[in-house]
Protein backbone atom coordinates (compact mmCIF):
# COMPACT_ATOMS: atom_id res chain seq x y z
CA UNK A 1 0.00 0.00 0.00
CA UNK A 2 1.85 2.91 -1.68
CA UNK A 3 0.49 6.42 -1.47
CA UNK A 4 2.30 9.15 -3.39
CA UNK A 5 1.43 12.68 -3.75
CA UNK A 6 2.06 14.34 -7.02
CA UNK A 7 2.05 11.08 -8.19
CA UNK A 8 0.30 12.80 -12.04
CA UNK A 9 3.70 13.40 -13.71
CA UNK A 10 7.35 13.26 -13.64
CA UNK A 11 9.36 11.86 -10.71
CA UNK A 12 5.62 10.87 -9.14
CA UNK A 13 4.44 9.10 -11.37
CA UNK A 14 8.06 6.90 -12.20
CA UNK A 15 7.65 5.91 -8.61
CA UNK A 16 4.21 5.02 -8.81
CA UNK A 17 4.89 2.62 -12.13
CA UNK A 18 8.12 1.53 -10.18
CA UNK A 19 6.10 0.41 -7.18
CA UNK A 20 3.36 -0.98 -8.91
CA UNK A 21 5.93 -3.06 -11.15
CA UNK A 22 6.95 -4.46 -7.32
CA UNK A 23 3.36 -5.27 -6.74
CA UNK A 24 1.85 -2.35 -4.72
CA UNK A 25 -1.11 -1.31 -4.79
CA UNK A 26 -0.76 2.35 -5.77
CA UNK A 27 -3.22 5.88 -4.27
CA UNK A 28 -2.26 8.36 -6.69
CA UNK A 29 -2.95 11.77 -4.54
CA UNK A 30 -2.70 15.15 -7.14
CA UNK A 31 -4.64 18.29 -8.51
CA UNK A 32 -3.63 17.50 -11.99
CA UNK A 33 -6.84 15.30 -12.91
CA UNK A 34 -5.64 14.20 -16.36
CA UNK A 35 -1.67 13.66 -15.46
CA UNK A 36 -3.35 11.59 -12.88
CA UNK A 37 -5.75 9.58 -15.14
CA UNK A 38 -2.86 8.82 -17.42
CA UNK A 39 -0.21 7.34 -14.56
CA UNK A 40 -3.01 5.86 -13.76
CA UNK A 41 -3.73 3.89 -17.40
CA UNK A 42 -0.06 3.33 -17.33
CA UNK A 43 -0.12 1.46 -14.22
CA UNK A 44 -3.62 -0.36 -14.80
CA UNK A 45 -2.37 -1.10 -18.34
CA UNK A 46 0.66 -2.87 -16.81
CA UNK A 47 -1.32 -4.98 -14.42
CA UNK A 48 -0.75 -2.74 -11.66
CA UNK A 49 -4.20 -1.60 -9.15
CA UNK A 50 -4.29 2.12 -8.41
CA UNK A 51 -6.72 4.24 -6.85
CA UNK A 52 -6.69 8.32 -7.54
CA UNK A 53 -7.68 11.18 -5.71
CA UNK A 54 -8.12 15.08 -6.66
CA UNK A 55 -6.54 16.26 -3.53
CA UNK A 56 -4.85 19.61 -2.77
CA UNK A 57 -2.14 18.99 -0.29
CA UNK A 58 -1.40 22.64 0.68
CA UNK A 59 -5.31 22.31 1.91
CA UNK A 60 -5.54 20.91 5.86
CA UNK A 61 -9.01 20.17 4.77
CA UNK A 62 -8.35 18.09 2.32
CA UNK A 63 -5.47 16.40 3.51
CA UNK A 64 -8.04 15.67 6.92
CA UNK A 65 -10.27 14.03 4.63
CA UNK A 66 -8.05 12.29 2.44
CA UNK A 67 -6.55 10.73 5.83
CA UNK A 68 -10.02 9.62 7.30
CA UNK A 69 -10.72 7.86 3.80
CA UNK A 70 -7.38 5.87 3.62
CA UNK A 71 -7.42 4.84 7.13
CA UNK A 72 -11.15 3.82 6.93
CA UNK A 73 -10.79 2.19 3.52
CA UNK A 74 -7.21 0.66 4.16
CA UNK A 75 -5.75 0.86 7.70
CA UNK A 76 -2.12 1.49 7.59
CA UNK A 77 0.10 2.53 4.82
CA UNK A 78 3.06 0.73 4.10
CA UNK A 79 4.72 3.96 2.60
CA UNK A 80 4.03 6.95 1.99
CA UNK A 81 5.71 9.40 -0.49
CA UNK A 82 5.37 13.16 -0.46
CA UNK A 83 6.36 13.63 -3.62
CA UNK A 84 3.57 16.47 -4.09
CA UNK A 85 5.57 20.44 -4.48
CA UNK A 86 5.81 23.79 -6.36
CA UNK A 87 8.83 25.80 -7.58
CA UNK A 88 9.33 29.66 -6.87
CA UNK A 89 12.44 31.58 -7.91
CA UNK A 90 13.32 34.63 -6.96
CA UNK A 91 14.98 36.30 -3.97
CA UNK A 92 13.43 35.73 -0.33
CA UNK A 93 12.07 39.49 -0.24
CA UNK A 94 10.10 39.25 -3.21
CA UNK A 95 8.55 35.48 -2.34
CA UNK A 96 4.77 36.47 -1.79
CA UNK A 97 2.83 35.29 1.44
CA UNK A 98 0.53 33.51 -0.99
CA UNK A 99 3.62 31.66 -2.48
CA UNK A 100 5.28 31.30 0.85
CA UNK A 101 1.94 29.62 2.33
CA UNK A 102 1.74 27.59 -0.27
CA UNK A 103 5.74 26.06 -0.06
CA UNK A 104 5.36 25.61 4.15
Amino acid sequence: MVLITGGGRGIGRETAIAFSAQGAYIILIDVNEEGMEETGRLIFQAGGSVEKHRVDVTSRRDMKALSAKVKHRHGALDVLINNAGIGSAGTFLETTLDTWDKSY
